[in-house]
């Protein structure tokens, strides 16, 4: 039984933390999708535009720049989140809970708590 109430804990702090996880993805998605938006606004803005040709290739280096980061940020975030979600079916399977992509199910939960 001792065995089973930590597989059951160990399960639900996997699953908040994917939850929370997922939520910091989706905040980095945020802020690519706001300063993508930046650049943009910027490199089609007139005052920019008469600067010249060098403020606008420091533009998009650095665009392409901030994307690089990012993307590099979400594959190691994919990579992280696949291993959470392995782990988590693998403690949940003796259990027979179930992770699925941001929650536990409820159905599950109620069967393992009311027999």
């Amino acid at each position: 039984m001792p065995e089973t109430t930590n597989a059951t804990e160990e399960f639900h702090r996997i699953s908040e933390f994917m939850r929370t996880y997922l939520l910091l993805r989706l905040y980095r998605l945020t802020l690519l999708l706001g300063s993508s938006g930046a650049i943009v606004t910027a490199l089609a803005s007139e005052s920019i535009r008469a600067r010249g040709a060098a403020v606008i290739l420091f533009l998009k280096i650095g665009a392409i720049a901030v994307s690089s980061a990012f993307a590099i940020m979400d594959f190691s975030a994919a990579a992280h989140w696949d291993r959470f979600l392995k782990r988590a079916n693998e403690t949940g399977r003796p259990i027979e809970l179930r992770a699925i992509s941001d929650a536990i199910t409820l159905e599950s939960v109620h069967r393992h708590r009311c027999g």
